[in-house]
């Protein structure tokens, strides 16, 4: 008697389980379906947003296709006859970079004539005159010949100063601002530098220190910093205080203060005299630039 009540006991136990479980099942499904339909929605509601945008751009291209036209064109090494790849195209505000085949194309010119420019680090820059037409593609070839090898390094330390005339110092009546640079020496490159494999000439590293602040006022991103990181060139360096710079083609520099920050930094382009002296201009980075003027820089 005992044993039949245990074994009725437990089969209604079994069955109590067995309801619960049921219950619980079907109220996670229904709690489910939910989520599950939201999601879907968010799905098919970014589908529509990218579709939505899709024909935005389609719209802007068609109507740009009406007022503008295209340019498209090839780099060609001249010493060899093969394309050129990475070759810099600027004409206006838009350019573009040559592919492995040496092709290029800009979207969107103006009619009218336009100066082309074509340049690669290590080759000698040139230019074109293009007739952009309404709707049409235009289409030019470059070739470009080997520019002469560098005539020295910038490794060791330089006296610099800037002089502004272009834009408004923060610091009323200010001229110019002077500082150190120092490039480290080729033998560190050689053992700590790492190489960049797209690079067509040997760039150097090292830092300045200038105090900018009367030009660009206490938020300009090279005054004061800590943002220590690796550095292209030698080992740990404060980003905002890093300096880049190389000369190609025979005596042309090429200079850049906080070289990893696109926006922010200088770009200081000049030449090396016979008297040992850089001579140039520098332009404050930005996406409308407002500051610039020239800079002179010797070594000590």
């Amino acid at each position: 008697m005992n044993r039949s009540r245990f074994a009725i006991m437990s089969l209604i136990s079994l069955a109590l389980v067995a309801v619960v479980v049921g219950t619980r099942f079907r109220a996670a499904k229904e709690a489910s379906a939910p989520a599950v339909f939201a999601a879907s929605d968010q799905v098919e509601r970014v589908k529509r947003e990218e579709e939505g945008i899709r024909a935005q751009m389609e719209n802007i291209a068609a109507k740009n296709a009406l007022t503008t036209g295209s340019l498209k064109g090839r780099i060609i090494d001249q010493a060899t006859g093969r394309p050129l790849y990475g070759a810099s195209v600027v004409t206006g505000y838009l350019g573009a970079s040559s592919d492995k085949d040496g092709m290029f194309s800009i979207d969107t010119l103006d009619p009218g004539i336009s100066t082309v420019a074509a340049s690669r680090a290590d080759m000698i820059s040139a230019t074109q005159s293009v007739e952009i037409m309404v709707g049409k593609t235009a289409n030019v070839t470059f070739t470009l010949g080997k520019a002469p090898p560098p005539c020295c390094r910038l490794e060791g330390k330089w006296r610099i100063t800037l002089t502004i005339d272009r834009g408004t110092p923060t610091i009323a009546n200010t001229k110019n601002v002077s500082g150190t640079v120092r490039f480290r020496s080729a033998s560190w490159a050689l053992f700590f530098g790492r190489k960049d494999p797209d690079a067509f000439v040997n760039e150097e590293f090292g830092d300045y220190d200038v105090d900018l602040r009367p030009f660009f006022g206490e938020a300009f991103a090279g005054s004061s910093s800590s943002s220590r990181m690796p550095s292209r060139g030698w080992g740990w360096i404060d980003m905002m205080t890093e300096a880049s710079g190389s000369v190609r083609s025979g005596d042309e520099v090429e200079i850049n203060f906080i070289p990893q920050l696109s926006h922010g930094g200088l770009a200081l382009d000049g030449k090396i005299g016979k008297d040992g002296v850089i001579r140039g201009r520098w332009l404050k980075l930005a996406f409308a630039p407002t500051h610039g003027g020239a800079f002179v820089m010797s070594k000590i």
